[in-house]
């Protein structure tokens, strides 16, 4: 028999950061391309650079913490975390030269259709002049130089900021020593500066612009070199929220402290000066390899700026606007068009505007009594939070959970929920212990037949601007399973709560996967019998066990037209039992308490259903496990339904019995065949539905006989 692979084997597994690296190559591809527009080109090389940025300050930043703590041990891939960052040091190195030379051939080739980044070498004597006079007027009232020497400790510098480090000497010095002083590039300032040009847009570029005129911050001294850098510092800040009394002050004090960390990688100009790299390299307590000369651009991100230039149309990719949604194609009246169907929204390709408009109109409408929404991650002038804060002011319940772990949006959703709670909306803060990545919104509104709730959920965030780019769906809906979900949804999050069951949710962490996994049986081809058979007999012939029974195909195989695994014809070829090894006439009891047992049989008010435990069973685990009576049906009030030959569903029977009995558990015995599932998820939609908090739990039978959950 051929050995049995080893599934934990490390060449069977990529490395998760090396494999981010690849995904961002990706992208760099795409700015690489000359089958690309040249605007558009730029746009992924800037984005390669950004990704970067929150690749060291996050995923490098938690390695070398590791490395620091003297952990040695190996991920799935087989690699530590000393060589994991030897690896990533290779090929972010290879990637960053390829990006600059990129940066290069794409502004080469903008050149020659009119749009010029000039190097000071290319500036005319007018340009010059011009320059100067912008320097002296609008950059040098601005800059702050720090010297190196005489300040003790030296000031810390924000990561991701752009600084010049200079060289200085008295112009009549014969020594050849240096002061050393830092003058930070104003974030506040254009990258890309405008010249005048006979034709075309010239521009050159800031930093360019401060070495050539920086001499004029510093009388009686001389400029002897200079070079641009920039920090990436360790942004990775664990806040443990768990018994955080204020969060919100402890999402403010991690966000500060985030400046204070240590560099994880030191960027500046190809080419410096030798002896302002060491004292770089000194200074920042980097090696080599966190080092990264960059023979362009620092901070290509910078690189919109260009891209979104008027004119040069011909360059970009044509514009696409996004279409209103069909089933809201001439749609006056947006809350019934919800409630006649529900929307499917697709972004970018369809708008997002009805799901701002819906929020809108529940701000101003007399009849929506409460609004409920979650915030992850939403723009800088955001209309959704001016539309709950209106709501609030309106005297609408409105209660909305900013996730402040949303990371490095800590500090602008730290202002948005400051900005709701004064205009009187209920804010939450997120789980302690969680992220809230769910994007959903309820809307509680009284109409002429009673109350009745919209709901939007979606995949993107709440942000008007980000959906014009990302590719998100999202759902309108009015559907009462979808309403009764998002309400215990918030209850849970706002209260003490607890879940029973969904009608059409699957929430993590406790129960997404696991449905994923019903999915996946569900549409899964019929499996290898005698492969399973086979391990399953190598299983047992290492144990002291009984013999167990094995599965073999019957003479004709056969399976209903669905082709569900439940229904194929097998053989279970059993050891013989020998004559005397049988128990005695009557020497197993019935533990059958109630009767009928057919859940569609048992009367919802019968006698023996008050303070029950029930035990509700597939039909077939009675024939597969052998023990049913003794080890399940003990105490308990036995129902039972095949969900595949049953018609309808038995969750509307089931919710009424749990709505009329005082039922004090449930147990749930399924075989492994994924149409059973279906009792399961009865169970839970009864559960829901009843609004009771019952125990429940699931047992699973192979039909082997064998118990494979509990």
């Amino acid at each position: 028999m051929a050995k049995e692979p080893d599934l934990d084997a490390p060449e069977l597994f990529f490395n998760r950061e090396l494999s981010w690296l690849e995904f961002n190559d990706r992208v760099l591809r795409e700015g690489l391309s000359p089958d690309v527009p040249l605007l558009e080109r730029l746009k992924f090389l800037a984005i390669v650079s950004s990704n970067l940025d929150e690749f060291f300050m996050v995923r490098v930043a938690g390695l070398k913490q590791q490395v620091a703590a003297g952990r040695t041990a190996r991920d799935p891939s087989g690699l530590t975390p000393a060589e994991q960052l030897e690896r990533i040091s290779r090929r972010a190195h290879a990637m960053v030269a390829e990006q600059a030379a990129g940066i290069r051939e794409a502004l080469a080739q903008l050149a020659a259709r009119g749009l010029r980044v000039l190097a000071p070498t290319e500036w005319t004597a007018e340009q010059r002049s011009y320059l100067r006079s912008y320097f002296a007027s609008a950059v040098l009232p601005v800059l702050t130089p720090l010297a190196v020497e005489e300040l003790q400790p030296f000031p810390i510098l924000p990561g991701l900021g752009l600084n010049l480090l200079l060289g200085l000497a008295p112009a009549d010095s014969a020594d050849g020593a240096w002061k050393l002083a830092v003058v930070p590039i104003p974030a506040s300032l254009p990258r890309f500066i405008p010249v005048p040009a006979a034709e075309g847009l010239n521009q050159a570029v800031l930093e360019d612009v401060m070495v050539e005129f920086i001499g004029q911050l510093f009388s009686g001294l001389e400029v002897k070199a200079a070079t641009v850098f920039r920090l990436t510092r360790d942004a990775d800040v664990p806040v443990t929220d768990d018994d955080a009394a204020d969060l919100l002050q402890l999402i403010e004090e991690a966000v500060r402290s985030r400046r204070r960390q240590g560099v994880v990688r030191l960027s500046l100009s190809a080419h410096a000066d030798p002896r302002l790299r060491d004292w770089l390299k000194q200074w920042c307590e980097v090696g080599d390899d966190d080092v990264y000369e960059v023979d362009g651009l620092l901070d290509a991100a910078a690189l919109f700026e260009i891209v979104n230039r008027p004119g040069f149309d011909a360059l970009r990719e044509p514009d696409w606007p996004p279409q209103t949604p069909r089933d809201l194609l001439g749609a006056d009246d947006l809350w019934q068009a919800i409630a006649d169907r529900d929307v499917l929204l697709f972004h970018p390709y369809e708008s997002f505007q009805p799901v701002v408009r819906l929020l809108e109109l529940a701000a101003d409408d007399p009849k929506v009594i409460a609004i409920r929404q979650t915030l992850y991650r939403v723009s800088a002038d955001s209309p959704i939070v001016a539309a709950l804060a209106r709501a609030a002011e309106q005297g609408k319940q409105v209660t909305a959970l900013v996730e402040l772990k949303a990371r490095f949006d800590e500090a602008r959703n730290v202002n948005w929920a400051r900005r709701l709670e004064d205009a009187g909306c209920h804010v939450l803060y997120g789980v302690a212990g969680l992220k809230t990545h769910a994007k959903l919104l309820l809307i509680i509104r009284r109409e002429e037949h009673g109350i009745r709730r919209y709901v939007h959920a979606g995949t993107g965030n709440y942000n008007d601007r980000t959906a014009r780019l990302y590719s998100d769906v999202g759902l309108l809906t009015a559907d009462r399973d979808f309403a009764a979900d998002a309400t215990a949804f918030f209850n849970l999050l706002t209260g003490y709560s607890q879940a029973v069951g969904w009608h059409k949710f699957a929430i993590s962490p406790t129960e997404s996967r696991a449905r994923f996994i019903e999915l996946i049986e569900r549409e899964a081809a019929a499996f290898d019998e005698a492969a399973v058979a086979a391990k399953r007999t190598v299983g047992q012939s290492h144990s002291s066990a009984p013999s167990a029974p094995v599965h073999t195909p019957a003479t004709a195989p056969a399976s209903l037209a669905c082709g569900c695994p439940g229904t194929m014809a097998k053989s279970i070829t059993r050891p013989p039992a020998a004559e005397a090894s049988l128990p005695a006439a009557g020497a197993l009891d019935s533990r059958l308490s109630n009767w009928p047992v057919q859940i569609k049989l048992v009367p919802v008010h019968a006698p023996y259903l008050k303070n029950a435990a029930l035990l509700i069973a597939a039909d077939c685990t009675a024939f597969a496990y052998p023990d049913i009576h003794r080890r399940f049906m003990t105490n308990k009030v036995t129902l039972i339904g095949c969900p595949k030959l049953d018609e309808g569903d038995y969750a509307d029977k089931l919710t009424a019995i749990l709505q009329a009995n005082d039922i004090r558990s449930i147990t749930v015995l399924r075989m492994e065949v994924p149409c059973c599932a279906g009792i399961a998820h009865a169970v839970q939609r009864a559960l829901a539905a009843s609004g009771k908090m019952i125990p429940w739990r699931i047992v699973t039978i192979a039909t082997d006989g064998a118990i494979l959950d509990e």
